[in-house]
C-alpha cells in the first residue's frame, strides 16, 4: 500500500484556498480578491449614485440658465432709465407736432357751399353751419377724410345724385363762422375711398345712420310709413282755424293754402314729423321729432300755433274763432 500514488497530491496547492481560512491563502491570491471586493463595491457606488449625479448636473445647468436671465434681466433693467428718457422724448415731439398740427388751418379739398341753419322758435341754441359739397367720389372722399380728421362734424350725409358717379356731401357744424378744412390722415383718406361704390357706401351709412341714438327708436317709425297731406309744409306756413266735435273726439282745423284740413289727435303735420297730442281752445300740442346739437334724435313738444303777446287790461280782446259747422 505504501507503494501506491497519493492521489490528493496534486490538489495540495489549492488546498489552503479554504474560504474558511483566507488568511492562510498566498499573498498574491489575497490581494486578487481583495482587488475584486473594491472593484465590484465601486461598480454598486457607482450604479447608484448615477442618478444622483444627473440630478445634479441639471439642477447646475438650470442655474447656470437662471444666472444668464438673471444678468439679462438686470441688463435691461439698467437700460431702463434710458429707455424712459427715450419714450419721454417721442412723447414730447408727438405733442409739439400736435400742437403744431391743431393751429394749422387748411382750405378744403374741394369747393363748399356754406349756409346758416336757422336756430328752431324760441330757443337760444349755439350757431351752425350747414355745409355742402357735390363731385366725384374721388373729391368726396377728400372732404370726408378732412371731416374725419377734423372730428368735429354733427350730422353727416352722403347722397348719390341722378348723374353718373356724383355725390352730394352734406354735414353741420357749430360755431360762429364756417371752418375751414383740416389736413386729412392718409390712412382715413384710403378708408373713405375705399367705401365709395354703391354697394359698400350704402350699408356703411346705414350703419352709420342706425348708430344716432335715437334714430331708431324715434325716426325710423316716422320715415316708414305714409306721409300726410300737412307734412309738406312748414308750421309757419300753416294757419289755425278752429275747432269743431265730431262725436265723441274733437277735430281741429288747419288751413294750408286756400285749402281747410281736419286734423285730429294721432295725425301729422309740419316738416318735423309733427304728432298731434292734444287739441286745445286756441293751439295743438306737437310731438315733432328733432335732433338735438349733442346728435340725439328725440321727441319735443311744440305748442302751435306759438303764444301771442299778452293782452293789455282795458283793450279789447281779438275775437274768438267760432266753431264750424
Amino acid at each position: 500500500m505504501s507503494g501506491s500514488p497519493d492521489r490528493s497530491a496534486p490538489n495540495q496547492p489549492w488546498a489552503a484556498l479554504r474560504w474558511e481560512h483566507p488568511w492562510a491563502w498566498p499573498l498574491a491570491q489575497q490581494v486578487g480578491v481583495l482587488a475584486a471586493v473594491v472593484c465590484v463595491l465601486l461598480v454598486a457606488c457607482w450604479a447608484s449614485l448615477w442618478p444622483w449625479w444627473e440630478a445634479l448636473s441639471a439642477l447646475q445647468q438650470s442655474h447656470q440658465s437662471l444666472a444668464a436671465q438673471y444678468e439679462t434681466s438686470q441688463q435691461k433693467w439698467r437700460e431702463l432709465p434710458e429707455l424712459e428718457r427715450r419714450v419721454q422724448a417721442l412723447r414730447d415731439a408727438h405733442e409739439r407736432r400736435d400742437r403744431d398740427s391743431a393751429g394749422e388751418q387748411v382750405g378744403w379739398l374741394q369747393p363748399v357751399t356754406w349756409t346758416p341753419v336757422p336756430a328752431p322758435v324760441g330757443a337760444s341754441a349755439a350757431p351752425r353751419w350747414r355745409g355742402q359739397t357735390q363731385g366725384q367720389a374721388s373729391e368726396v372722399a377728400s372732404v370726408l377724410a378732412q371731416l374725419a380728421a377734423a372730428d368735429h362734424a354733427l350730422p353727416v350725409e352722403l347722397l348719390r345724385t341722378a348723374l353718373e358717379g356724383q355725390w352730394r356731401l352734406t354735414w353741420e357744424v357749430l360755431g360762429d363762422a364756417p371752418p375751414k378744412g383740416s389736413p386729412p390722415r392718409p390712412h382715413i383718406s384710403r378708408d373713405w375711398r375705399s367705401l365709395l361704390d354703391d354697394a359698400p357706401m350704402r350699408a356703411h351709412w346705414q350703419a352709420q345712420l342706425k348708430a344716432q341714438p335715437g334714430r331708431v327708436q324715434w325716426l325710423w317709425p316716422q320715415i316708414n310709413r305714409n306721409a300726410e297731406p300737412l307734412e309738406a309744409f312748414e308750421l309757419a306756413q300753416l294757419t289755425w282755424i278752429g275747432w269743431l266735435e265730431q262725436g265723441d273726439r274733437r277735430v281741429a282745423l288747419v288751413q294750408a293754402g286756400t285749402n281747410v284740413h281736419r286734423v285730429a289727435i294721432g295725425g301729422h303735420m309740419g316738416r318735423h314729423h309733427g304728432r298731434v297730442e292734444h287739441i286745445g281752445a286756441d293751439h295743438l300740442v306737437l310731438r315733432e321729432v328733432l335732433r338735438t346739437p349733442q346728435g340725439v334724435w328725440a321727441p319735443n313738444l311744440t305748442r302751435w300755433p306759438a303764444p301771442g303777446p299778452m293782452v293789455s287790461k282795458g283793450s279789447v280782446p281779438p275775437p274768438k274763432a267760432k266753431d264750424l259747422p
